[in-house]
């Protein structure tokens, strides 16, 4: 309900994708006592509502990445990893995801073979 004062305040879209953002990160971080799949569903709400106001941040993607990735839709994560590379303009934030994607390609190697 904050955040929803922060659009009626008109205040700018990427700070209020931020704080969707930080939500989605805080459920992700201390939500230990909700079923795993209704965790997953909070998050992925929280991200995508931010990215409505910034579909440029990798935030957003990262969130997504995280959940893609613990639901086991390996692609998927790939695919939202190489979006925070595309929109960090930090590069060991670059370093990072770029390892996770390789992570993730080596895991799906070997659950291939």
């Amino acid at each position: 309900k904050a955040i929803d004062k922060f659009v009626k305040l008109d205040v700018d879209k990427q700070t209020v994708a931020r704080a969707y953002f930080l939500v989605a990160n805080s459920i992700c971080n201390f939500e230990r006592y909700r079923p795993q799949e209704e965790i997953y569903e909070m998050v992925e709400m929280n991200a995508r509502k931010g990215m409505e106001f910034d579909v440029r941040s990798y935030e957003g993607y990262l969130c997504l990445a995280y959940v893609m990735e613990q639901k086991g839709a390996l692609s998927d994560a790939i695919a939202m990893y190489q979006q925070c590379i595309e929109f960090t303009h930090d590069q060991k934030k670059r370093c990072s995801f770029e390892k996770q994607v390789l992570r993730i390609q080596e895991l799906m190697k070997r659950k291939k073979n």
